[in-house]
């Protein structure tokens, strides 16, 4: 990566504002079409894809998985870039429902010996996961993720496990607000080829995309257009220019207020309070999910290498509800001691234990998206527009942007889009 000066940014092809995946993805893209690129972003490299070393562990920031067989990896595998790491331990997987902690289904023999759901939750569960990969989840952009579990006729206890297992697709407690699309969409995923934790942490991605983009670091004031060209106008008085420009910073409120225009038509963000471990040992339980409570806890490493050898990095987080999206809220919610202490609690359920942490760190309120696709937004194609800035030749690009994908999936979708529309443009 070359830091540069304002005063050797001309003559440019296009401009990305913003240092994050979608951001970085775009200007390689573009690179790679020929086009003179620069990439301006004030903060370090990554956004929500960055990740910090303590201790010797690689920490995300929060619980970080790459869908596989999805735009994202596509798109990364495309640039050369191939994710190394491993899946999460699905063959003993628990969750915990008031004080009670149960087998989860991984499988068919799972799901048989699990007591969490009687034998009419087990045929319907088993009926529904095996319908899932030919439903069309485009057909259910209207429906709220409640809705579209309603309309399984599932009983209570089966409703109760199906809404975490879209809680943990989708890191969303919004079944009054989100669109059904994306819970099948990333279910079909999950369920498919599955995730994968990264060696090395996302850094690693970010650090192979940024390896040959000029960067500027700089903080910019405003995106216009100027003639011919695009003007962006930097804190402090420099303007570059270009023939294009990207913008791809994480939250919709920031891309607009750089465009100078109303607000767009998105859904809230998604926000989880996280707390990173790094530990001593591997807990006995590697995998616990809260089924009455949006609770999540689970070992990255192994199988990622995240840290030093015979050590392991855990994550365990909550997701946090939007005002009236319908989700549980936290008894924490409004503090961040308390909603740390809750988290560490689940983790003790996992079996970790005060003398088995080496770092730790807690996230409050940590963006996970910057806004959902919303039912009564129309789901996924109701999201903001590549072409949706309002100024010619400025295309967005983030994961709040585009008709494709969820997550990393949705940020380097509409990352590729922009970038085939700079290079018209």
């Amino acid at each position: 990566m070359d830091t540069i000066h304002a005063s050797q940014y001309q003559p440019l092809d296009v401009v990305v504002v913003g240092g994050g995946l979608a951001g970085l993805t775009a200007a390689r893209l573009c690179q790679r079409s020929g086009a003179r690129v620069l990439v301006v972003e004030p903060h370090g490299l990554g956004g929500r894809a960055r990740s910090d070393v303590i201790e010797g562990f690689s920490f995300n920031l929060g619980p970080h998985a790459l869908y596989l067989g999805g735009p994202a990896q596509r798109i990364l595998r495309d640039l050369g870039i191939v994710a190394t790491g491993g899946p999460p331990a699905t063959k003993r997987t628990y969750g915990v429902r008031g004080d009670e902690v149960v087998l989860l289904p991984a499988g068919p023999a799972s799901l048989m010996r699990t007591r969490f759901v009687g034998l009419g939750g087990k045929l319907a569960i088993a009926k529904v996961l095996g319908l899932l990969p030919r439903m069309r989840s485009g057909e259910h952009s209207g429906e709220t993720v409640g809705e579209w579990i309603d309309s399984l006729k599932v009983p209570s206890a089966a409703a109760e496990l199906l809404h975490m297992l879209v809680r943990v697709a989708t890191y969303a407690e919004a079944p009054g607000l989100l669109s059904a699309d994306v819970a099948i969409s990333q279910l079909q995923f999950a369920v498919g080829q599955g995730v994968l934790y990264i060696d090395g942490g996302w850094a690693s991605l970010v650090t192979a995309l940024a390896a040959s983009l000029e960067i500027l670091v700089a903080r910019v004031g405003g995106v216009h257009a100027d003639g011919p060209t695009v003007a962006v106008e930097l804190e402090g008085g420099d303007v570059i220019r270009a023939r294009a420009a990207i913008v791809a910073v994480g939250l919709p409120g920031a891309a607009a207020r750089l465009l100078g225009r109303e607000p767009f038509d998105v859904g809230p963000p998604l926000e989880a309070a996280c707390l990173e471990l790094g530990l001593r040992r591997v807990p006995e339980r590697r995998v616990l999910f809260g089924i009455d409570q949006p609770l999540y806890f689970s070992v990255h490493s192994p199988p990622a290498k995240l840290g030093p050898e015979g050590t392991a990095v855990a994550h365990a987080a909550r997701y946090v509800a939007p005002a009236g999206s319908g989700g549980t809220l936290s008894h924490g919610s409004g503090s961040p001691e308390a909603s740390r202490t809750e988290l560490e609690a689940h983790a003790r359920l996992a079996g970790v234990g005060e003398t088995d942490v080496i770092a730790s760190r807690y996230l409050h309120r940590m963006a996970v998206v910057g806004g959902i696709a919303t039912a009564a937004g129309g789901g996924l194609p109701g999201r903001p527009t590549v072409r949706g800035s309002g100024v010619p030749k400025v295309f967005l690009a983030g994961d709040w942007v585009g008709p494709v994908g969820h997550l990393a999936d949705a940020a380097l979708a509409s990352a590729e889009e922009a970038a085939r529309l700079a290079g018209a443009a």
